[in-house]
């Protein structure tokens, strides 16, 4: 059952039995069943307290534990509105039939001895196959529309973040924090989150060009800001994935040697058209070749802001269709 399916069927029963329909708190306590957000989530969403969700909900719940003749919390609210609009759809019950518990409910009678028109009653929303029919489809579009709304707001909110965090470092409000740490730890961390979100995809972690086994016990200290340098290897190796095919392998390579750490991301795929090399590292730029990718333009942006703050080097090598390789120097004494 459609999240929109529920709330249509619940605010008609409501606004028969209450004469008032759906207010904005207790649609998206419908839609929080649906999602599994908390009542911390529908505060945040619904502008109000949390206590004033919790409020709401108790007497929402209680009000369709009455319609529906049966206990409804936010846990079963589902089951039970799906199983009433199974019932529905399969006519074997109508809404019109539908009766708060407790409620003397009379249908309207109609005087057929003095009238010559034939009783005439309003027809539910499921009553026509024709409009149940055409309901689906629109729960279907209205879905559709709603998931292109949330992954368009995902990306402003993405870029928002970037275009913050190029900001901040471009601006020396960074401030940078170097420790001894594990950077074969740091690098398996953001290895696995990345193969995660890029699902079959593999990326080869290697030392001094000898690749390492997931479960080989090895470690590497090195003083770094583990910030900058998950903002640097993320966006190289996001950058690695997206811009080449699904068949091929990303290396990442790291060195450390002369108090320097050195880390090489290299892919096999489109490669970057060398008249444009130098220009890649502004924001919102994109290689000619690149632009029917996915990417905003500001991933090398960070990375080359992050390097700088770090006090380090960056360059680049890249053949068309042969792929890149991407190498960061930082100093880690």
């Amino acid at each position: 059952m459609k999240i929109e399916a529920a709330i249509n069927l619940v605010d008609k029963l409501y606004f028969q039995h209450t004469n008032q329909h759906l207010n904005s708190i207790q649609i998206n306590l419908l839609r929080g069943v649906w999602l599994n957000q908390s009542y911390e989530e529908l505060a945040e969403i619904c502008y109000c307290s949390v206590s004033q969700v919790k409020m709401v909900g108790a007497k929402f719940w209680a009000d369709l534990s009455t319609l529906f003749g049966e206990k409804v919390t936010k846990k079963t609210a589902r089951a039970i509105l799906e199983s009433h609009y199974q019932s529905l759809k399969n006519g074997k019950i109508r809404l019109a039939t539908i009766e708060p518990v407790g409620v003397n409910y009379s249908p309207p009678k109609h005087d057929n001895k003095n009238s010559t028109e034939p009783p005439t009653t309003s027809p539910s929303w499921f009553e026509s196959e024709l409009l149940f029919q055409l309901a689906e489809k629109l729960d279907s579009s209205l879905e559709k529309i709603l998931s292109n709304c949330h992954a368009d707001l995902g990306e402003i909110q993405s870029l928002s973040k970037q275009l913050q965090l190029i900001h901040c470092l471009s601006s020396y409000k960074y401030s940078l924090n170097r420790n001894f740490l594990d950077i074969i730890n740091i690098c398996r961390h953001i290895i696995n989150n990345l193969t995660s979100k890029f699902t079959g995809r593999r990326i080869i972690l290697s030392v001094f060009q000898e690749p390492i086994l997931a479960d080989y016990d090895l470690s590497i200290s090195a003083r770094v800001d583990s910030q900058l340098v998950c903002y640097i290897l993320e966006n190289l190796l996001t950058n690695a994935l997206q811009y080449s095919d699904a068949e091929s392998t990303i290396t990442l390579d790291v060195n450390v040697e002369d108090q320097q750490g050195i880390f090489t991301v290299v892919d096999g795929g489109i490669g970057i058209p060398p008249d444009e090399l130098e220009r890649i590292f502004q924001p919102f730029y994109c290689a000619t070749n690149s632009r029917q990718r996915s990417g905003g333009g500001l991933g090398l942006t960070i990375v080359e802001k992050s390097v700088k703050l770090h006090q380090g080097e960056l360059s680049v090598s890249s053949q068309i269709e042969r792929g890149s390789t991407f190498t960061v120097v930082l100093p880690v004494a």
